[in-house]
């Protein structure tokens, strides 16, 4: 067997190619549920999402790999994993430290500019049988639009206006009337302002879905239950 390696290198090449991408396509398939994926030397975790706080662009029990990122590459309108508390949590990056984030009746305001906001049509009913309102919004400086979700009038669509110390983010969850966040404080479940050195990474693409045609592409491409 050595020789004949030897004088056709290429055939044991081959091998153990075909050998690599098997254990590639089973570490997709089943990783998921154990929550890292082993690419070449590094271990890079995976983190479900467990709650209906990001839809339309995050259902529940999708999953995302985290990409590291520097504070200066954080942009708004990206979707961050970042740490509260002993909690993990996925929200949507809106205000950058220095900014100015105030919400009124229902749309987001970032140091005097107002996000854009168009209606798309009916979401996805919530939990309680509730009609939902999608939109596309886009905020100040974010280079493409994003989904969100609106129930109707709530407590959270009129915030004061609050600039954001150094070192500080302001995040919002997609379904908006549904999502606890930097809105609210952590003595009621909130998150209030997160640290930039608590964001663990940037989720650009969905790592895997129930519905397996949302995976591997852009988180804003595909809303859950469609296709943007």
């Amino acid at each position: 067997m050595s020789a004949r390696a030897g004088r056709f290198p290429w055939v044991t090449t081959a091998i153990c190619a075909i050998a690599m991408m098997g254990v590639a396509w089973l570490a997709w398939i089943f990783l998921p549920s154990v929550g890292v994926l082993l690419r070449g030397d590094r271990v890079q975790k995976t983190y479900y999402i467990p709650s209906r706080s990001m839809l339309p662009t995050l259902a529940v029990n999708d999953r995302v790999m985290p990409q590291a990122v520097t504070v200066s590459a954080l942009r708004r309108g990206q979707v961050v994993i970042f740490q509260s508390g002993k909690e993990v949590r996925v929200a949507r990056l809106v205000g950058l430290p220095g900014d100015v984030v105030q919400m009124l009746e229902g749309r987001v305001w970032v140091s005097g500019q107002r996000a854009g906001l168009r209606f798309v049509g009916a979401g996805p009913a919530t939990e309680d049988g509730e009609p939902t309102r999608l939109f596309a919004e886009r905020l100040p400086g974010e280079d493409h639009w994003h989904r969100i979700l609106d129930t109707g009038v709530s407590e959270g669509d009129d915030v004061s206006p609050l600039k954001l110390p150094p070192g500080k983010l302001y995040l919002l969850g997609d379904n908006r009337d549904r999502a606890a966040d930097s809105r609210y404080p952590l003595d009621v479940g909130g998150v209030a302002q997160v640290s930039t050195s608590d964001v663990i990474g940037v989720v650009d693409i969905l790592y895997w879905s129930a519905a397996r045609s949302r995976i591997g592409r852009p988180i804003d491409e595909v809303v859950a239950g469609g296709t943007s």
